[in-house]
């Protein structure tokens, strides 16, 4: 009679570990799909962050070694460096929409050119000495992975001396 008693005793005590389990189980899928979703759209955000950046640097890098070139347009040529650039970095299959800045510095660090958000600036590439400063800015708005999260904007800064 005994062994009766023990024997449903252990059989309830195991049901209730099956039930934990699952209880447990699908609190954890409700707790973990959100911070694997936040961190998916960290990832995406981080991704274009570091895309518009070397996009920036690059651009400004070329900009300085391009001085004294004839036909140097510094806003054109900086505008589509960046853009092209994002765009194969952050994999986008249409043309970005980037607001670009660019200021030039002569030696003594007075500004000389900008800053400007023209997409052609042919007139300041005079100001492309050696010594100077060339400083580009780039901000994009970028939609989020998740739609109820909206868009947000990134932006980089570079600034390249010229050699």
């Amino acid at each position: 009679m005994n062994q009766n008693r023990g024997s449903s005793k252990r059989r309830g005590r195991r049901n209730d570990l099956g039930q934990a389990l699952v209880e447990f189980s699908l609190v954890m899928s409700l707790l973990l799909v959100p911070i694997v979703l936040g961190m998916a759209g960290f990832a995406a955000y981080l991704s274009n962050f570091l895309a518009l950046t070397d996009a920036v640097s690059m651009s400004a890098k070329q900009l300085a070694a391009n001085r004294g070139a004839n036909n140097l347009d510094p806003c054109g040529l900086v505008s589509t460096a960046i853009t092209q650039a994002y765009k194969v970095a952050a994999m986008e299959s249409a043309t970005p929409t980037l607001t670009v800045t660019l200021t030039i510095s002569n030696p003594a660090g007075t500004v000389t050119a900008g800053p400007t958000s023209a997409t052609s600036c042919t007139t300041d590439a005079q100001y492309v000495v050696q010594g100077g400063n060339i400083k580009v800015s780039a901000t994009h708005t970028v939609q989020s992975i998740f739609p109820s999260f909206g868009s947000f904007a990134i932006s980089a800064r570079s600034q390249e001396y010229v050699q």
